[in-house]
Formats: C-alpha cells, structure tokens, sequence
C-alpha cells in the first residue's frame, strides 16, 4: 500500500519530532515572513512618514482621543517599556502625543494622548498602511485568512493568556476613575 507524502511538514505532527528542521518551525516561519513583509509592505508606507517603525507602531495605536497608560501602550504596541519610553518621548517632542501625569497619590503614573498634529499624521499614514496590508491580505483566500487570524489569536491566548491586543476592548481607565 503506497503511502502519499505529507504536503507540508506538519501534515503528520505524530511522526514529525525527528523530522522538523528549523526551517520548518512554526516560530522560524513566522519570523521569516514576518520580516519580509515589514520589508516589503510596511516599511514602504513608513518611510512616507516622518516616522520610524516603532513611532509608527505606537502613534497607531493612540488614535481616537483616549488616554493611554504607558503599560497599554506597552501592550497594545508589543514593545518593552524602555522603548515605549524612549519613543514616546520622541513623539512628543515631534509634538505628535502629550505625555501626562494622572496625579495618583504616592505612584507617579503617566499617561499619554495623541494630539491633533499625531492624528493628522496617523491618518495620512493609517489610509496607506490600510491598502497595503489589505493588498496583502487578498493574496490568502476568504478560508486561508480566516485559519490564519484563528491561529495567531490561539497561539497569543495560550501564550498570554490574553485574547490579541485591541484597543477596541479597552475601556477608558479615567473614564472608570470618574465613576
């Protein structure tokens, strides 16, 4: 009996342990492709801007007015916090964002908004960046993106414990505060 060969390599994970190459880990793929398309797509609409890549991953998710604490930023924006520091920083000294103090007693906690200088520049970089990451998204099938969102979204619940970052989901800490 002839037995058909995988199609990929993770088409037997069964029999896959002694087979895998680094070249075939889901974690070296992603990394992989990941760079290419921040290459190819992201850093192309990017470098319209006056910003770099992580002033643009940070400014991107201040939009909307809200106040953000630097550990939502850190969050949403996937960055450790000495980067978010320091870019955050930057940004406002470009006059891009305000950075605040909520004026908690005892704990000194910053906040930050995006002013309307960083929102005029989000929006001219958000109507690009949008074409371009759905010109890339219609290179996948309605099904293969669906599979794809689902299996990003497990991996960072399992990992974190926390569905993907959106700033959708937040609710507005000062708003609560108010309360």
């Amino acid at each position: 009996m002839n037995k058909t060969a995988p199609t990929h390599p993770w088409a037997d994970i069964e029999n896959a342990k002694d087979n895998l190459s680094v070249f075939d880990f889901p974690s070296t793929l992603m990394s992989i492709v990941g760079n290419i398309i921040r290459k190819e797509v992201t850093q192309k609409y990017i470098d319209k801007s006056d910003l770099n890549f992580v002033e643009w991953k940070i400014l991107s998710v201040l939009t909307g007015g809200r106040v953000y604490s630097f550990q939502e930023v850190e969050h949403l924006a996937s960055t450790d916090k000495s980067l978010v520091s320091k870019t955050l920083r930057l940004l406002e000294d470009k006059g891009f964002i305000t950075i605040k103090d909520r004026g908690n007693k005892g704990k000194k906690k910053l906040t930050c908004v995006i002013t309307s200088q960083g929102e005029l520049v989000n929006a001219q970089t958000m109507q690009e960046a949008q074409s371009s990451q759905l010109q890339l998204l219609e290179q996948l099938s309605s099904e293969e993106r669906l599979h794809l969102f689902n299996a990003l979204q497990k991996w960072h619940l399992h990992f974190t414990g926390q569905p993907l970052p959106n700033p959708r989901n937040l609710q507005d800490d000062t708003e609560q505060s108010e309360s």
